[in-house]
């Protein structure tokens, strides 16, 4: 049984040969800064829509995951707030979608689904709050939801259909949420091209070992190791190091900078499979040659027992605004930053890994800078 995720179809439909690499890099539990404001996000949509908060009584609140929720938030959601506050009957977020074929099954989740019994119409919609560009259009995560759905309710016609990507963080010219329609007949279409592909891949022996770079690679587990991901690599840097020519036509110049942004995602992709495997590496007890592991902390934040009157009684500054100030805030409120200091800490929040120079690590760790003659 061939078992894969909505998140993961798109590569496996793009490049069918990566099933055949296994996974070259260990699942990593390192920060993901974007991941986990996502997850945040999702949690202050599911309080919303369950009706035991206000947007901006979630401001300042900590999600279960550990991540405060910001005004700046709330208003990167305020379109898909709006989108969930409107499902009916027959819609709903957080949807399995879960679709099985002949030897193969996709397991996925809707972040919201919205059906119109009067002109049976689907809508799909996809929550993004990272900062790569998502595009609706051919979307295999959300046509999965799409085929998921119709699967689960036979008894709702669906005459069309459409994917809709809310990513309000990142500038796109067709702006913070794009859509993309499509009739029963592409749906069908789609669908069939898709169980045709799974169908063969679920076969042994059977299915295309092609490997094909493209967007999908940044979540592929074989990265690292993929033979046409390093030479995709390669031929970016030979591109990157080209001589810079000013006088170029207009085409020309559109042509490159679709050349070089290719380039710069490759080397991007390469260099955080290589950074994964080095911080796995390295917890192992092996050594890389110029890389080492240090903590990540995050920003001051005040001791769980101090409160604004404790504060207020050492210090004779009224530092209330709804709840206590940052640290920050504080010390620009002209409290003494001893003070500030010792009622703060630094909590770690993972690892990163950095190149280092072995002597200036050295004299930080023992205090010794280097003397100049």
């Amino acid at each position: 049984m061939l078992i894969v995720t909505a998140t993961d179809l798109p590569r496996l439909l793009a490049c069918n040969g990566s099933r055949l690499l296994g996974g070259s890099i260990p699942p990593s539990d390192s920060d993901d800064t974007v991941r986990q404001e996502g997850n945040a996000a999702h949690w202050l949509v599911e309080q919303v829509h369950a009706g035991h908060f206000s947007p901006e009584e979630l401001v300042d609140r900590k999600a279960p995951n550990g991540v405060y929720i910001t005004a700046d938030m709330v208003e990167y959601l305020a379109e898909y707030l709006a989108a969930v506050s409107t499902i009916g009957s027959g819609s709903q977020i957080e949807t399995d979608t879960s679709h099985a074929g002949t030897g193969w099954q996709v397991n996925g989740r809707a972040d919201l689904i919205k059906y119109d019994w009067v002109k049976a119409h689907l809508d799909a919609g996809d929550l993004k709050f990272g900062w790569g560009l998502v595009e609706p259009e051919n979307n295999w995560s959300v046509l999965s939801h799409v085929f998921g759905w119709i699967n689960a309710n036979p008894d709702k016609p669906v005459h069309s259909a459409t994917l809709t990507i809310y990513q309000p963080r990142p500038h796109h010219p067709a702006g913070r949420v794009r859509r993309w329609t499509i009739t029963r007949e592409q749906i069908d279409q789609l669908y069939n091209f898709m169980r045709w592909h799974l169908e063969n891949i679920a076969r042994a022996g059977e299915g295309s070992d092609q490997l094909n770079t493209g967007s999908h690679c940044y979540k592929c587990p074989a990265l690292a190791t993929c033979p046409a991901a390093r030479k995709a690599a390669l031929n970016a840097i030979d591109a990157s190091e080209r001589a810079f020519v000013e006088d170029v036509s207009n085409d020309q110049l559109s042509f490159n900078l679709d050349h070089y942004k290719r380039a710069i995602e490759i080397l991007t992709q390469k260099h955080k499979a290589y950074s994964e495997m080095a911080l796995h590496r390295i917890r192992e007890g092996q050594i890389i040659n110029n890389y080492g592991l240090e903590n990540e902390q995050t920003n001051r934040v005040w001791q769980d027992h101090v409160t604004a009157d404790l504060l207020l009684a050492l210090t004779g500054h009224d530092l209330t605004k709804k709840e206590l100030l940052t640290p920050a805030q504080v010390e620009k409120a002209g409290v003494d930053k001893r003070v500030v200091a010792a009622f703060t800490e630094r909590r770690n929040k993972g690892v990163k890994l950095v190149r280092m120079d072995v002597n200036a690590k050295a004299r930080k760790l023992f205090n010794n800078p280097e003397r100049k003659n």
